[in-house]
């Protein structure tokens, strides 16, 4: 199992949902922490990718 290629493949499904949603606050917390486990894990550019979603949502 590669944990690089599953926190990519989250991370790509987490941008087409804030990018396409909209998303409650708790769903927002959860792609935080999402984007937080994945710098952790040293996976900067998934967490790299929700942040910069979060931030352009708004």
């Amino acid at each position: 199992m590669n944990i690089r290629l599953n926190f990519k493949r989250d991370a790509e499904s987490w941008v087409r949902r804030i990018e396409s949603e909209e998303l409650s606050v708790s769903e927002q917390k959860r792609a935080y922490d999402f984007a937080w486990n994945a710098f952790k894990w040293d996976c900067d550019s998934a967490s790299k990718m929700v942040v910069d979603a979060l931030v352009k949502r708004g």
